[in-house]
């Protein structure tokens, strides 16, 4: 704000204001108009009205200037608003209110901002020379004395700008030494940081962009920023010339395609290409026509059937239907393939029937069991309750009670899903109503287990205490006269494992967890079944109420599964399988391993040689261990490394690192994958200083075994990229919480650690970089530390 000119000759003469106006910066109320980066709406007409006033009244009537439009450099108005008043009338108090007025077309006129300039100093010099005023939001300026709303505030409340405000009034004053070149880089920095605004900056009035040119330093104008730009709705579509071309071609060929006809060199290299592509690429408009013409000569090759019926037009019936009457004539696909046809890419019911059918021909229950799971999510993309896929489940899980047991619980978890929920219970219930009577009675006893498993963990949780306390509380409920007394009593079906019969709890060896959800270890006799009375030995299942389980039994498959894989292999890595079974989104079981964690087993023993010499000495072997227990743990480090690398596990801890005492390593606890860590820096390998130490350091013989492992291991799981990240594409619905947030991006992670781009030496090259990196990181063992801490304070 500029008071430019003022005269006075005299009481009877009358004075003049004059004030040229400019807007400086963008109102944050007026950003909808003003931020045309963002926006293509065309800004807004501005005007301000001044108003002057002392502590008792006003002059005169208010001054308006002319409308003005917007810009990113502020708003010029580049008027003068003239007050008559005689000098005599004017009260010390005098001031000025200017209001920034808003005016749209089809909206009433709106008060965006307010500011006032007080005419005198504290010392009674009236105000003259170029004047910046900050602006009030949102309504119009205060008028009555003392101001709400004045232009100046104390520096210690005008924030960053008020202070190169300061700094600036020292600078045109000579009081700082002048650097021509960084003034002339500062001074740029200023116009720009006065056009943003900042965070919490208002706008301001101010004498325009001329004035602030002038200052010395030859300040250069900021730089302008681009219009918006104009939204063409189009953008990025198809263009309906090529798409009725295409259609014309496919048409076409569809009467004159030769179905001997085999592509030539340049056009082979092209579709091999396109093949060994993963699944989650686009075909480009070439690969298609050519997979398309040549779709008859590639019915020999299974891998090509779900890149040719990725070139389909679904929406036209007749090139549909052909692609039906492809599928019957072409190689039969694998499992892999079958599975990446019931993913959510594929909705049509020929399609999916295909895939039914090649898995109802090519399984058996173990297989069908091992990826169940994702069969269990693949039921969300059908097209109706009563699908084939549904039917398939349901048909092959009454034949064999380990399928109807795992299919039960699986679909119990999800009942709670309000998209999937109710064909969860569909399906459910067709397989309920075709069960013979001792697989219905078989459910309905694993039901009541559960049932009676939750009730009993809601009484040791609200009975409270330390975890000692807890299971004081646990076993006086399970012993006799207690309110769970008739636990003890049990027989029901395994659910971790229908191959075995729980025969009552042992109320004596139960036990609460140090936790803060208080999982109980409860310990059941069990027999085989189908076998006799008797009891034949002991298992420990651990029961949580309180946390979803259904990301741990996930991974928990899938480690399973790649397990499987290295075992076809011929590849045995002494893997420790166990089982994770949900029976609801907030509760769950999980198969005790007896083991001891590392962090533990440390803080008893010193060093894991130490804890296995326990169990199998042996004088004469590496570190007085047994040959055989120590290659159990080079094996099952590698396995495991490998494992959690592919699938992005995190806040891995010596806690949640476990070791049986046959020297088998294996991981609980999987809360965080894909990637996510709740630790910053986490290594890219699970490999930890001490599980370096028991292998003998980097640069032992059994730490070189450790590598050559995990690198074959590596690659042979490299060979079957495209089931792993099929599995993990068919859990893109659920509502784990990796996966729901992104599950593309969660496919291509899972894609992206396989480095399908590298030979198997390069590969093999990558991982050991990978360890090398990982056994000398430090902030994993910071973090150690720190949790180590927390847990004992806890």
């Amino acid at each position: 704000m500029s008071a430019s000119q003022f005269s006075d000759g005299g009481s009877r003469r009358v004075p003049t204001f004059s004030f040229v106006l400019s807007l400086v910066g963008v109102l944050p109320a007026y950003q909808e108009a003003v931020d045309l980066c963002r926006s293509s709406v065309r800004p807004s007409a501005l005007l301000v009205e001044a108003v002057l006033a002392d502590r008792y009244d006003t002059f005169g009537v208010p001054l308006r200037t002319h409308y003005a439009e917007a810009s990113f450099q502020g708003c010029s108005w580049d008027s003068s608003l003239s007050f008559c008043v005689r000098y005599r009338d004017l009260d010390q108090t005098a001031q000025v209110a200017f209001t920034v007025w808003e005016v749209r077309e089809g909206r009433p006129l709106r008060a965006l901002a307010g500011t006032t300039l007080r005419l005198f100093s504290k010392k009674g010099r009236l105000k003259t020379g170029s004047q910046m005023l900050r602006l009030w939001l949102p309504g119009p300026a205060d008028h009555t004395w003392p101001s709400q709303t004045p232009g100046k505030v104390p520096v210690s409340q005008r924030g960053e700008q008020g202070r190169i405000q300061q700094v600036l009034k020292r600078y045109e004053r000579g009081e700082l030494v002048p650097i021509p070149w960084l003034d002339k880089l500062t001074l740029r920095a200023i116009d720009e940081l006065a056009y943003s605004g900042g965070e919490g900056e208002a706008a301001g009035l101010g004498p325009g962009s001329a004035g602030r040119a002038a200052r010395p330093g030859g300040r250069a104008p900021p730089a302008a920023r681009p219009w918006p730009p104009i939204v063409d709705p189009e953008l990025g579509r198809d263009n309906p010339s090529e798409l009725k071309a295409r259609k014309l071609a496919r048409s076409h060929t569809r009467v004159l395609v030769d179905p001997g006809a085999k592509p030539g060199a340049e056009e082979r290299r092209v579709i091999d290409a396109a093949l060994a592509a993963p699944a989650q690429r686009a075909l480009s408009e070439t690969e298609q026509a050519l997979l398309w013409r040549y779709r008859y000569s590639l019915r020999s090759e299974p891998r090509a059937l779900t890149k040719v019926l990725r070139c389909v037009d679904w929406a036209d019936g007749d090139e549909a239907a052909q692609a039906a009457a492809l599928m019957a004539s072409w190689e039969r696909v694998g499992v892999a393939d079958a599975l990446e046809l019931l993913s959510p890419d594929f909705t049509n019911e020929d399609v999916r029937g295909y895939a039914v059918s090649v898995l109802e021909g090519t399984t058996n229950d173990d297989e069908l069991l091992a990826f169940l799971l994702q069969l269990v999510q693949s039921l969300r993309y059908e097209p109706a309750d009563d699908s084939r896929l549904g039917q398939f489940l349901a048909d092959r899980a009454r034949r064999n009670f380990r399928l109807a047991s795992a299919l039960f619980w699986y679909l119990c978890a999800e009942l709670e899903d309000p998209d999937f929920g109710r064909r969860a219970a569909a399906v459910q219930a067709a397989l309920l109503d075709g069960l013979d009577e001792a697989a219905e009675d078989g459910v309905a006893e694993q039901l009541d287990l559960a049932a009676r498993l939750r009730h009993l963990s809601d009484a040791v949780r609200a009975a409270g205490g330390s975890a000692a306390r807890r299971t004081e509380t646990l076993r006086a409920l399970l012993a006799p006269g207690g309110a769970c007394a008739d636990l003890a009593r049990l027989r029901c079906p395994n659910p971790l494992d229908p191959e075995q019969v729980l025969l009552g709890l042992d109320a004596a060896a139960c036990a609460v967890f140090r936790s803060a959800l208080s999982p109980l270890r409860l310990v059941f006799s069990v027999r085989a079944a189908g076998g006799g009375g008797s009891v034949e030995g002991a298992i420990s299942i651990i029961y949580k109420s309180g946390d979803d389980l259904r990301q741990d039994q996930l991974v928990v498959q899938m480690i399973s599964l790649m397990d499987g894989l290295l075992r076809r292999e011929n590849l045995d890595l002494r893997v420790v399988r166990y089982s994770v079974l949900p029976t609801s989104a907030r509760d769950g079981m999980i198969q005790f391993v007896p083991s001891t964690a590392l962090a533990s087993l440390l803080r008893t023993h010193r060093t894991i040689h130490r804890f296995l010499a326990q169990f199998a000495p042996d004088p004469r072997g590496p570190y007085g261990l047994s040959p055989a227990v120590l290659a159990n743990f080079v094996k099952s480090c590698a396995a495991y490394c490998v494992f959690t690398y592919i699938l992005g596990v995190g806040d891995r801890h010596l806690d949640n690192l476990l070791l049986t005492n046959d020297g088998r390593l294996f991981h609980i606890d999987f809360g965080f994958i894909l990637g996510r860590d709740p630790k910053p820096f986490p290594p890219p390998v699970k490999l930890c200083r001490e599980m370096v130490d028991a292998l003998g350091g980097a640069d032992s013989e059994h730490y070189r075994r450790f590598a050559s492992h995990a690198c074959e291991a590596f690659n042979c799981l490299r060979k079957s990229a495209g089931l792993l990240t099929g599995l993990v594409r068919l859990m893109a619905g659920s509502r784990l919480p990796d996966i729901a947030a992104d599950p593309e991006a969660a496919v291509l992670k899972v894609q992206d650690k396989l480095r399908l781009d590298l030979s198997d030496e390069e590969a093999a090259r990558f991982l050991r970089g990978l360890l090398a990196e990982s056994a000398s990181a430090l902030m994993p063992a910071i973090m150690e530390t720190t949790h180590r801490w927390a847990q004992y304070w806890r």
